[in-house]
């Protein structure tokens, strides 16, 4: 795990509770380096972008909006996409320039 980083972005997949999961965890661990690194231990802001990817998949999705929300939190930058139909891949780009 690099903790060096600028901007992250974590994707997991909506049809797969593991690759959620897996995300959660990883942005925890992403925070906690980060605030060591800080001067201050205060919770600083650290710029992690979610996507929930497979959203064309929506009959096998596993892990629900009101889940991620209550898990990420209202303030984490998430989208929801589809590869597949291109769906919001434009605006998560976009967000990660700026």
């Amino acid at each position: 795990m690099s903790s060096t980083g600028d901007i992250f972005l974590l994707v997991f997949s909506v049809d797969d509770r593991e690759s959620f999961n897996e995300v959660c965890s990883l942005r925890k661990e992403i925070k906690l380096a980060k605030s060591k690194l800080g001067k201050s231990k205060e919770n600083i802001r650290v710029p992690i972008l979610i996507c929930g990817n497979k959203i064309d998949l929506e009959a096998e999705r596993v892990v629900s909006h009101i889940e991620i929300h209550e898990s990420l939190g209202e303030d984490a930058a998430v989208f929801e996409t589809s590869a597949k139909a291109g769906t919001q891949i434009e605006m998560m780009f976009e967000a990660l320039a700026l």
